[in-house]
Order: C-alpha cells, then structure tokens, then sequence
C-alpha cells in the first residue's frame, strides 16, 4: 500500500495539553476531518499514547504515539476494502493505507514497524483491539483508491485526481508518477534533443500509450538496439520521464512475472525495459514477447482458488545492442515488435545530459497533455487524424 508524504504543517503535540479527549484531539490535529471521533470506553488518548484499563487497574501501553483510523478505503478497480491509520512519529504525521486483513491482523500489523509504527509481537493485539474499537464509526469517511494512473472508464487519473494509489504489490510503481521539476525545462532539453532519433522515437511511445483505448489498438513492442553509446537508455529514460521517474524502468534482468506486474502498472503509460545483452539466463524472450503483447498474465492459483489475472494496454519501449529477433525461433516475434536499428548520432555529452536530468524533471509533460487532451476534446481530434491517415491509405 502507498506509504503518504508526511504533514510537516500539522500542529506539533507538544502544544497540545497533556491529555484530551479524542474527539478535541482529532479535531485539532486534522481540522475538519472525523471531528466526533468518539473514544472508545476503558482507553485513555494522551499526547504519549494510548492505554487500556485492565482488571488489574494498572493500564496496558497500546502504543506510545497516538494512532487513529482517518479513512475507510474502497478500490474501484478490484472492490477491495482498506483502511488508512495515521499515527505521529518524529515531529511529523505518517500515513499507512492497508487491506483490512493486514491491518486488523497482530501478525500482519506488526511488519508497519519498519515503516515506522510503534508496534511489537507484545503490543500488536492491544492495537488491534484499538484499532477495532475505532472501526465502524459512522463519521470516518470512505475514499476511493486505485492500483494504477491511467484510464478507468472515460476517465484519465493521474497524481491529484483525489484517488490515492492502493500500491501494495506494485513495488512502488505508483509512487514513480508522482510528478517533478517543470515542463518549461522538460520542453526546454527536449528542444535540445529532439535531432537524435531515438528521443523523437521514446517521446513518441510515451505520448502514444493513452491513444491505444481511444483507438481500439493493442499493445505495441518498440525495441532500439545499435552498438553501445548512441544513447539508447537515456533517450529510453527521457521518453519514460513524460509519465514518470527512471526508477520505474525495468531492465532484462529480471523475471518474467516480475515484467507482468510492470506492464500491469504501466498500462495506458510507457513501460521501459532496458539492456536486452543483461538478459538473465532463465528469460525466455521470446516467450516474454508473446506474452506481453498478448495484454494477459499467466493464471495462478492460490490456496483460496484463481488469482486474478494481471491485464495491462501499453506501449513497450526496450533497449539493447542486439536485435529481439535473435531470440527468436520463428516469425512470430517480427510480427509482433517493430525494431529500429539506430544511428551513431548522439554524443556522449547529451546522453549523459539526459541521465541526469530526468531524476528530478518528470511527469509534468504527461500532466499538461492529459489535460490539454480533456479541455481541448484531444481524444476525438486524434482519432479524426487517424481516419485521415487511414483514407489516403498511409496505414
């Protein structure tokens, strides 16, 4: 689940009075939000923490932060339910979002403290109990997240669109989209740039991937390959950047679940894959094509029956100094990938530019084409041009 920013505004406990009332307390700390939060009967909420009246009239420590439920979580996408707990740490307020399994489970609940949570194996059953007496109160809102950015119906979410990401198996995938740095210095090294054909080719995947839905298309596989040093992963990278930060790109070197799982988080936006020669010796290429452009995980089974099958709809951007086909044993692969052998034209000084530009200067161009595209009614102008192109018989 997505670990929210910190609230570096909140008021600070230490100019609270010692002990308050949950319901001052809640009111004060989030003005507007839960405000008739009720205290559960036999606890007390103190600046220090939370204690539980025991038979032996010495109270039990639950936690020594204060910990409450601000939201109830609903996905949209899978019909899960959820729940989000914030608690107070080191100056600042911390927000956890969990499956309800995890959050009201001692076992489960415990794997927060790396995150921060003052939990152990001895308090995790009185949290729990906290954290039960609290559930169910008609005043703590339900939010509606999501598992990915991208299309949901006719609608194009991305950061800011009040929908948090439920991220709990995408290794932080959601985070990467978060945007940074402005579009006018994006613009600016994309000016700079735009002469070497693999740029012009990578911004041009990432701009396509929202248009595969309003064309009916299925996923595309462009694969760049040409002799090291002619700026294949940065121009990657800086096509990566329209969406989203280089730590969402992937290399070969990885599993074939594991490229499953980012075609599913990337869906409707760029997906990158990196260095074909780091191949790892148990990838089959070939078979990872197919399966890729094909939009369908492999079905799994888990001890409560079917896991639900990963889909996705992307463009698929890969790097490399060999040809995919050379990992292929048939016709299959060329038909599927468009692959583009490049020319020696980018200097070393550009590529390096491009490195290290995109860390902090991304997503902002996906932003302002997003939402030019939904007030300019974009989507129906693009497919008016692609049935130009089709009627003079250019496709």
């Amino acid at each position: 689940m997505y670990d929210g920013s910190r609230d570096s505004t909140a008021p600070k406990l230490e100019l609270m009075e010692h002990e308050r009332q949950a319901q001052s307390f809640v009111a004060d700390v989030f003005p507007g939000l839960i405000p008739n939060l009720e205290l559960p009967p036999g606890y007390t909420l103190r600046a220090t923490g939370i204690r539980k009246a025991t038979p032996s009239g010495d109270p039990a420590l639950v936690t020594s932060t204060p910990v409450i439920i601000p939201k109830n979580l609903v996905n949209i996408d899978t019909g899960e339910h959820g729940i989000e707990i914030r608690f107070y740490r080191d100056g600042n307020w911390h927000s956890i979002m969990a499956a309800r399994s995890t959050i009201f489970d001692s076992s489960s609940l415990i794997k927060f403290a790396d995150r921060g949570l003052n939990v152990s194996s001895t308090t995790a059953k009185y949290l729990v109990e906290w954290l039960n007496s609290l559930d169910g109160q008609t005043v703590i809102p339900t939010q509606e997240t999501i598992i990915r950015y991208g299309w949901h119906g006719n609608e194009f979410l991305l950061p800011g669109c009040g929908k948090p990401i439920d991220d709990a198996e995408d290794g932080g995938m959601g985070r990467t989209t978060e945007p940074s740095g402005s579009l006018d210095e994006w613009l600016d090294v994309y000016k700079s740039c735009r002469q070497y054909l693999s740029v012009r080719i990578a911004v041009a995947c990432a701009f396509a991937a929202p248009l595969l839905k309003v064309f009916g298309q299925r996923t595309i596989w462009v694969h760049l390959w040409g002799k090291s040093g002619r700026g294949k992963s940065a121009s990657g990278k800086f096509g990566l950047s329209v969406w989203r930060s280089p730590k969402a790109m992937k290399t070969f070197n990885a599993t074939k679940n594991a490229l499953e799982r980012a075609a599913k988080y990337s869906s409707d936006m760029l997906l990158m894959i990196d260095e074909l020669q780091m191949k790892n010796k148990y990838l089959d290429v070939d078979d990872l094509v197919y399966t890729l452009v094909n939009e369908q995980g492999k079905e799994r089974a888990t001890r409560q029956g079917l896991q639900n099958t990963d889909f996705w709809r992307t463009v698929i951007l890969s790097t490399g100094e060999q040809q995919l086909a050379e990992y292929s044993s048939g016709q299959g692969m060329r038909a599927r990938t468009l692959e583009i052998q490049l020319p020696d034209d980018m200097p070393l000084t550009d590529a390096l530019r491009l490195h290290n530009f995109v860390p902090d200067n991304h997503g902002t161009a996906g932003q302002h084409y997003i939402a030019w595209m939904q007030e300019h009614n974009g989507w129906d102008m693009a497919m008016g041009i692609r049935k130009e192109i089709f009627a003079h018989g250019f496709l």
